[in-house]
């Protein structure tokens, strides 16, 4: 009951939605008894359902609140073009033109991204290892919960992470019977290298939220702080770097997964000794 009273507040749909069933870029796929929508881009276009994945890896965004993958729609082709791959970008179930008529949840949200994984492996061809999960705000806690589960994950970006849904409010107590998307509790059980990304000065998901999971994180890349990042302006504020960095991270999986097979460390494969990598509006 409690944790339905937190899913109210956690998801916010956009209404009107960002497209509706007649749009040519958006697909659908059946999860857990109803619809959602699904974004396929190559290499900054929008493709059919089941167009080949580009060689490489294949990106699968699990999008912020309060949008959609209509809204998101020239996000999800600039990261394809940026990162030279395929991006599976979906909706949570009661988004787009289900919106009213399904309630978003957790336990849904689950169930939404693990249809989008599994269209990647099995109508895209394309196995776990080439997959890394990106996941923005709220997104995050699905994408914590797919790599946790799959261990077989290539790697994770998480974007203004939070450790859960009501830690958000910065509560001197966390009623955890009723919380949801419990990210602090997963990150040790990922096994797949982890980057975060964080503003300092995020507003609405508190900066020691990615600080704290980087803390917690396995096998932690650099993580990077925008220095006067707020929650939704990292794109406006770090340009190309934004992309940059998460390519980077993405360049050095193959090093750090043989790394992890052969169980040895990985801290020489990071491009950086540091802990953290710093960024500022003055580094353009």
């Amino acid at each position: 009951m409690g944790g339905n009273i937190v899913s109210r507040f956690a998801f916010m749909p956009p209404n009107p939605p960002g497209y509706d069933r007649s749009d040519p870029d958006i697909f659908f796929l059946e999860s857990g008894g109803t619809e959602i929508g699904v974004l396929q881009a190559n290499r900054g276009h929008c493709v059919p359902a089941g167009t080949p994945a580009e060689d490489g890896f294949v990106v699968l965004f699990s999008h912020g609140n309060a949008e959609d993958i209509g809204i998101n729609k020239e996000r999800t082709e600039e990261m394809s073009a940026a990162l030279d791959c395929t991006v599976v970008a979906y909706d949570y179930a009661g988004y787009g033109p289900f919106v009213g008529t399904v309630r978003p949840t957790e336990a849904r949200a689950y169930e939404n991204v693990t249809t989008a994984l599994e269209y990647i492996r099995e109508t895209l061809g394309v196995p776990h290892e080439r997959v890394v999960v990106i996941g923005r705000s709220l997104g995050t806690g699905a994408t914590c919960e797919i790599a946790m589960r799959n261990s077989d994950l290539a790697g994770v970006i998480l974007i203004s992470p939070l450790r859960s849904a009501i830690r958000t409010q910065e509560l001197r107590w966390s009623p955890s019977m009723i919380d949801i998307f419990v990210n602090e509790s997963k990150m040790a059980k990922i096994e797949s290298p982890v980057r975060i990304i964080h503003g300092d000065q995020d507003e609405v998901v508190p900066f020691s939220h990615g600080v704290r999971l980087n803390e917690l994180a396995k096998l932690p890349f650099p993580m990077v702080i925008v220095e006067g990042g707020h929650h939704n302006d990292l794109e406006w504020m770090m340009g190309e770097t934004f992309y940059g960095v998460m390519s980077e991270f993405i360049h050095a999986l193959p090093a750090l997964n043989e790394s992890r097979a052969a169980a040895l460390p990985t801290s020489d494969s990071s491009s950086s000794s540091e802990a953290v990598s710093r960024f500022s509006s003055s580094s353009i």
